[in-house]
């Protein structure tokens, strides 16, 4: 904890490396090593060497420098959006961070027994209802989510209709961050994952892949999509402004490329997050920026 990464020299900070009989299982025990990486704190490319080791032409050993812009559609496809799976491993960390009880399949509550009424916290409300409206931000969108409580029964509604909704969870700690080790149950139907609350945002691992959602008004301040970035749009690692697609005054739109960045031997696109105006550039092609350096400036 604490060490600096220069980018100076090979900025490489972990390498997964396993063996096989032959290719084939290399590559088998790869992609499992792959799914089961956790990390949250610095952008890696797990996502991308999954698809990498999973790509029909890799499989096959159709290798040549030429590789990753041939297969581009798969290899560099656009984040997918959260499912409800997330949305609930999400949601259900929230609700044990809140102290709500958890339940061992849809609708069992498990309540420690307690003295004092005052200390039960099983979202009991008058009317025996219960209802929260958890907002996430995943990819620039707004995902709302709604659980309620109606008797002895919990549901959830992920934006796909209502579901019977349950939870396990085993909290522990990383890094002085909060995370939970979760099962959830959607229509009895079980999942697990793992959730790692940081002050930013709220990190999901389902499935071999990583979901990060912010800006939940139950577990963080709500920020507003605008406010969220401040107007600035910094470095994501260290590395080199290779291209800058606008100047100063330039109206953008959400989603628009603004700045290239060389990083880890790859290029990274550092795109606009809402509509706006061009306020400031901050370097030029050819500067050298530290991680977390403001690049831009949008109002």
């Amino acid at each position: 904890m604490g060490d600096v990464i220069s980018p100076y020299y090979d900025p490489m900070i972990a390498k997964l490396i396993v063996r096989g009989d032959d290719r084939d299982q290399a590559r088998a025990r790869m992609i499992q090593a792959l799914a089961a990486t956790q990390v949250v704190g610095v952008q890696t490319n797990v996502a991308f060497l999954i698809r990498l080791m999973r790509d029909e032409a890799f499989a096959h050993a159709e290798l040549d420098t030429a590789l990753i812009e041939r297969r581009r559609a798969t290899l560099l496809a656009p984040p997918a959006a959260a499912y409800a799976v997330v949305l609930a491993l999400a949601t259900a960390a929230v609700l044990v961070r809140q102290g709500l009880p958890q339940t061992l399949s849809a609708g069992e509550i498990v309540q420690a027994s307690v003295v004092d009424p005052w200390d039960a916290r099983d979202g009991w409300r008058l009317g025996n209802h219960y209802r929260q409206t958890l907002d996430w931000l995943n990819h620039a969108a707004t995902r709302q989510v709604v659980v309620t409580r109606d008797g002895h029964t919990w549901s959830i509604d992920c934006g796909q209709g209502k579901q019977s909704f349950g939870w396990q969870a085993q909290p522990t700690e990383v890094n002085s961050n909060l995370a939970y080790k979760l099962h959830v149950t959607l229509d009895r139907r079980r999942s697990e994952g793992t959730v790692v609350m940081c002050a930013e945002a709220v990190h999901v691992f389902h499935d071999g892949a990583m979901h990060t959602l912010e800006g939940d008004k139950a577990w963080v301040q709500a920020r507003d999509a605008k406010g969220d970035h401040g107007g600035g749009l910094t470095a994501p690692m260290p590395g080199k402004i290779i291209s800058i697609a606008v100047q100063r005054g330039d109206a953008v739109k959400q989603g628009q490329p603004l700045v290239v960045m060389e990083a880890m031997k790859m290029e990274h696109t550092i795109m606009a997050p809402v509509d706006g105006k061009v306020d400031e550039v901050f370097y030029a092609v050819g500067d050298q920026v530290a991680e977390g350096a403001a690049l831009i400036s949008v109002l």
